[in-house]
C-alpha cells in the first residue's frame, strides 16, 4: 500500500490518497482515524474508490483501481471532489468556484506525479 499527503490551500488542510490492497488500506485508514470499528465492507465492496472523512481528521481517499486502469483518474477526480467538499465544510466556505476546482486539480495532479515518479 502506498499513500501521499496533498496540501489544500495551505499546510493546515490536506488530503491523504491511498492506493493498495483493501486489507492494507483498511488498517491504515483505521489507524489514521483512530477508529478500529470502520467496517471491512467499506474496503471490499464493488466501488472503485471511497472518500472517508471524520470530524477533526483530514479526508482520506482510497482508490482500489490500478493506476493503469482507464477509470483510475476519473475515480480519483470523483473522490477528490468529496474530499475538497469536506474541507470546504470544515472552513465554512460556500463558494465552489475556481479555488475549489484548483484544489481538486491539485489532488489529481500530485497523485499523477507520484505515480509517474514511482514508475521511473
Amino acid at each position: 500500500m502506498e499513500w501521499l499527503k496533498i496540501p489544500i490551500l495551505n499546510n493546515e488542510y490536506y488530503v491523504i490518497v491511498c492506493v493498495g490492497q483493501p486489507k492494507e488500506v483498511m488498517k491504515f485508514t483505521r489507524k489514521h482515524f483512530e477508529d478500529k470499528e470502520i467496517p471491512e465492507k467499506e474496503f471490499t465492496d464493488d466501488t472503485r474508490g471511497k472518500s472517508f472523512s471524520r470530524k477533526g481528521y483530514p479526508p482520506l481517499l482510497y482508490i482500489k483501481l490500478k493506476s493503469s486502469d482507464t477509470d483510475f483518474f476519473g475515480t480519483l477526480a470523483h473522490e477528490a471532489v468529496h474530499a475538497v467538499q469536506n474541507i470546504w465544510e470544515i472552513i465554512g466556505e460556500e463558494n465552489h468556484g475556481e479555488v475549489f476546482a484548483y484544489s481538486v486539480g491539485a489532488i489529481v495532479r500530485e497523485t499523477a506525479r507520484f505515480i509517474k515518479k514511482k514508475a521511473s
